[in-house]
This record gives structure tokens, sequence and C-alpha cells, in this order.
């Protein structure tokens, strides 16, 4: 597989996880500062299947991010990664 944002990606399977499962727009700037980066990665999340992007334009534009089934289950395994990176799960 070709996919050159995973630190991106990760931050923000990590991020849609924490907030279970669905965040606003504007919400993406806690995973990746640059809100073009956002935009870019979800894009390239959606196209691996790992989340949907919904677009509501009343009264403003507004897009919804949010994990698909197979991006929830990703986006657990990252959040068990991070556990035993971070040390708070013992090692067998």
């Amino acid at each position: 597989m070709n996919y050159k944002g995973l630190g991106n990606g990760y931050r923000l399977l990590l991020e849609l996880y924490a907030a279970g499962g669905k965040l606003q727009g504007g919400q993406l700037r806690a995973a990746i500062t640059n809100y073009d980066t956002a935009k870019n990665t979800a894009r390239e999340l959606q196209s691996l299947g790992l989340l949907d992007i919904e677009i509501i334009q009343r009264p403003k534009s507004i897009h919804w991010y949010s994990l698909t089934d197979k991006g929830m289950r990703v986006a657990e395994k990252l959040a068990e990664a991070e556990k035993i990176i971070d040390g708070s799960t013992p090692r067998h």
C-alpha cells in the first residue's frame, strides 16, 4: 500500500476514536494543526474506507468526519498500540 500520510492519519484516527468516532471539520485541528493537511489526510483515509465525510450545505457548509466500521477497528488497534508505547499496558 502506498500510504504517505501515516503520521497524520494515525493522529486523525486516534482523535476521531477519542471523540466517539465523529468530529466536525474545525475539530480536526486537534489532531492536525493545518486544516488543509487535515482535509487531505481525511480524504486519503476516506479512500481507504476508514472514514466517511458528510457535507451539510445549510445554512453554511459544515463537514462531518466519522469513522467507518473498518476505521473504528483500525483506530481501536492504534489506541492499543498507543497504550503499549506509553507503557500503560503490561507486555507479555
